[in-house]
Formats: structure tokens, sequence, C-alpha cells
């Protein structure tokens, strides 16, 4: 089961209310920086989470990474489509030029327009892996999506996203997974943080967000973070609102700590999650 599922359901959703405080906020009402453009909201924030990794990896080329999601939905489309092979061959065509692209903005750190389009056709194929969804088509994209892409990317404070020694782009957790049956992936751990990012209008739903990070940090207490030194500790969360360009860090010592017992919190997760395999 997804973690992202998991926490919505209702007695879950309750136990995490009960046992996991919520942190004060006093940010609701920060300006939002870049308006979004154009009609695909959901698209243009996970093609942003790609672009962000994909500059971060730029800055920081011993950042730890995993293969895309997209080529897991690239594989998974072959198998279930096989018989349409002139499509799939055009997909994997397609595919390896986003590569070619990717490959380029490694060496030059330039965000041009082929890496952009590159990285929305990514989008589709990560969409397919996650729901089953195929695209209507593939390889259009929307104008406005880059523009949007363009600005968001503009506007990062990268201050915010210094890396000390350690960088893991889109995390997972796969002992964890092995262990109870839940999978999950992040978007970023740069040193002690481990940040979800979310492309968003308004600063709301923040006991969602929370609950999807604490979510994570059980993961990694659970089975640590695949390919991530044992050694480095995660002691912070944090949520970028990429169209506020507005980073909120929280401390895992809020909940994770000795008053809250919190240990008898991560052996009621486990106990949970393995009800839904």
């Amino acid at each position: 089961m997804k973690i992202t599922s998991f926490i919505t359901l209702k007695d879950v959703k309750e136990e995490f209310k009960r046992r996991i405080p919520m942190p004060v906020f006093d940010d609701l009402n920060k300006q939002i920086v870049a308006e979004h453009l154009g009609k695909n909201a959901g698209r243009v924030g996970m093609a942003f989470d790609y672009l962000l990794r994909f500059y971060l990896k730029y800055l920081y080329p011993h950042a730890i990474d995993y293969p895309w999601v997209a080529e897991h939905g690239f594989k998974l489309l072959k198998t279930e489509y096989s018989q349409d092979k002139k499509w799939i061959s055009k997909i994997g065509k397609r595919l390896l030029y986003a590569k070619v692209d990717y490959m380029e903005f490694l060496e030059t750190g330039k965000v041009k327009k082929d890496l952009v389009k590159s990285i929305i056709f990514l989008t589709k194929l990560e969409t397919y892996y996650r729901s089953r969804h195929v695209s209507s088509n593939f390889f259009k994209v929307d104008r406005e999506d880059i523009k949007d892409l363009d600005h968001l990317i503009s506007i990062v404070p990268l201050e915010l996203f210094k890396v000390k020694k350690i960088c893991v782009l889109n995390p997972t957790f796969a002992n964890a997974t092995k262990l109870i049956g839940m999978r999950g992936d992040g978007d970023l751990v740069i040193d002690d943080v481990l940040i979800d990012i979310k492309t968003v209008k308004k600063i709301q739903n923040l006991r969602d967000y929370y609950n999807q990070l604490v979510g994570y940090y059980s993961l990694y207490k659970i089975g640590g973070i695949t390919n991530m030194p044992p050694s480095n500790k995660i002691k912070r969360l944090g949520i970028y609102f990429s169209r506020h360009a507005y980073l909120r860090i929280y401390d895992v010592e809020d909940f994770d700590n000795k008053d809250n017992d919190f240990a008898s919190f991560i052996e009621w997760f486990k106990e949970r999650a393995l009800q839904e395999i």
C-alpha cells in the first residue's frame, strides 16, 4: 500500500491526530510569488519535483539518486501495451531523448526549453506508473506549463537547499517496504532534513501535509532510507512551498521523544500497516 493512501484511512488519521502533536503554524499568509499558469496544476507540480532534483544534482554531483519513477512507468507500459510496438518504440525513443537532455543539463546547468519539455514527458510516464492513467498525448506540451516551470525554478532560494554532506533525491524506503509492505518516496533529503515539495496556490491542508511527512519519517525509522548512510540521521522535516519560495522546517523532537513514546507509535504503525497487505 502507498503511504499517501495509508494516512488517509479514517482510523489512521485519528491515531496520527491523537499521537502526533500539530506544530503551530504562523505562516499561512505567505505571499504567493509564482502564480499558476495554464490548466495542468498537478502535472506542473510533479514536473517541478523533477526540475528541482535535476538542479540539485547539477549543483551537487555526489547526490544519491535512483532510476526515475518515469523509467519504471515505461517498463510497465511496455509490458501492458506490448502489442502496440510502434507506439511503445516511439515513447522509448522520447525517453532516450529525455536522458540526453538531462545529461546535457548536468554539464551546463542551463534550463533549456528542451529539458523542460522532456521533464513534462517524464511526468506522464510517472503518472502512468502511479495511477495507470494513459495520457491522451504523451508528446504534447502546453506552453504555459513551460513558462510556469521556468518561473518556479527561477525563484528557488538555493541558499535554503545548500548541501554540506548528504543529498538524496527522491528518497525511497525499500527496507520498510519489505518489512511491512508500505511503499513511499519522498522528494529530497538534505543533510538532516527530509523535505516534501508542494506546488500549491495556498498554504493549507497542513495537517495532511504534516501527516505525510511523519509517515515518511516513520518508514525511515523502521528501515532507513535506501542507499543513505545509516550515520546520517534525519532530525528535521521540511515542506517547500514552491509557489511561495518558502521552506518550512519542523524538528522531529516535537513528536519523536520519550514523553510522547514515539517508539510505541512506530509499533502501532507497523502493526496497522501489515493489516493492509
